[in-house]
């Protein structure tokens, strides 16, 4: 089930510039900013992993890594169904230096990074096990989120926007006055970073336990009101 929460940032009574005044050169009015939130349950994981090999020449490295972290490609596809999307998004290799001399390289080590996309949010400690039991040397990220985030969005916009035709009625009555129209709305529409619950882990050797929890997804309204 969702729940709406609702949060009024700023009131105050302003004069609108001329321009945009129709008949009275200086009408009152109102501003209201004000701020839903929309939370939902996830209904998408994502899972980000580095497998990382090192040796003495970069060959070495590289052929490690390209078998360990074809290891971790099987045993994940193996844990997802058919709507697990599994890619590699970059691979890196850098030399290792001695340490206390920066200039004389002891070494080489590769980073290929796999990325995860399940709708199997419940096996989301199984992906973790089993890439881990493969080989895999870190999980940068684990992310919940929902393929229904745009429309959540588009929700609390709305829900904000009553909530500022709401506070704006409610001060206007008690000034003695009435809302008269609508003269601007802005909606921020700023993209907001997806809870993370998991970052840069390395690995204990136990079964990794993962909570869902809801996502929030926000929304802020500016409403210009003309009073009369």
């Amino acid at each position: 089930m969702k729940r709406i929460w609702l949060l009024t940032f700023l009131l105050s009574l302003a004069p609108l510039p001329s321009a945009l005044a129709q008949g009275d050169k200086n009408p009152s009015t109102i501003e209201i900013t004000a701020r839903a939130t929309v939370n939902s349950m996830p209904n998408t994981l994502t899972l980000s992993f580095a497998v990382d090999t090192d040796g003495p020449l970069a060959k070495d490295a590289v052929d490690e890594n390209a078998e360990r972290t074809q290891k971790v490609l099987a045993a994940l596809r193996k844990a997802g169904d058919k709507d697990t999307r599994i890619r590699t998004s970059g691979f890196n290799l850098s030399p290792l230096y001695e340490k206390g001399d920066p200039t004389k390289p002891s070494g080489f080590r590769a980073r290929n990074a796999v990325i995860l996309e399940s709708k199997m949010l419940d096996k989301a400690g199984m992906f973790i096990d089993e890439a881990a039991a493969a080989g895999v040397s870190r999980v940068s990220n684990l992310v919940f989120s929902s393929d229904k985030e745009e429309d959540l969005r588009r929700q609390a916009a709305v829900e904000a926007l009553k909530q500022a035709t709401r506070d704006a009625e409610m001060l206007a009555k008690a000034a003695g006055l009435a809302i008269k129209r609508v003269i601007k709305i802005s909606h921020d529409q700023r993209e907001h970073a997806p809870p993370g619950v998991l970052r840069e882990a390395a690995f204990a050797g136990i079964q990794t336990p993962i909570a869902i929890g809801e996502i929030a997804v926000h929304a802020n309204v500016h409403v210009v009101f003309e009073l009369e």
